[in-house]
């Protein structure tokens, strides 16, 4: 039965196919993914992996407080997110859906301003022509 390990502490420039490389002793391995920010897409510097449940604890066991790439590998069994980890979490993502909201509909308020200036400065322009026309 699979086994899903948290790897913590990577740099930030790490790819899967690293990882992959760092736990191909402990193949097979049923997934793998490296956590990025939603919005940047800028890695985060953990991932999750999930092995067979024996060859899980050997990985845990050996590589946990290693160094990687200039970091000392965070290896825990992965557990669900916490409650109140997870509240927050919805929180924030609906603050930033907000946020994205209000950037929208200012956007939008910022090119009807520029349209209404330019018909007004349009409107003053033919009331110019106009009166040099029929003075």
């Amino acid at each position: 039965m699979p086994q899903k390990l948290y790897v913590g502490n990577l740099p930030y420039r790490t790819t899967e196919d690293d990882l992959r490389r760092l736990f191909k002793k402990y193949e097979p391995i049923h997934s793998l993914i490296l956590i990025a920010d939603k919005d940047m897409e800028a890695p985060r510097g953990y991932g999750f992996i999930e092995l067979d449940e024996p060859k899980a604890g050997n990985a845990l066991y050996e590589l946990s407080d290693t160094e990687f790439n200039g970091r000392s590998l965070r290896i825990h069994v992965a557990t669900g997110m916490d409650p109140k980890n997870k509240a927050k979490e919805e929180k924030a993502q609906r603050r930033k859906a907000i946020d994205k909201t209000t950037a929208e509909k200012r956007k939008e308020n910022k090119q009807a301003a520029a349209t209404r200036r330019n018909r007004q400065t349009t409107t003053t322009e033919y009331m110019v022509s106009d009166l040099d026309n029929y003075g």
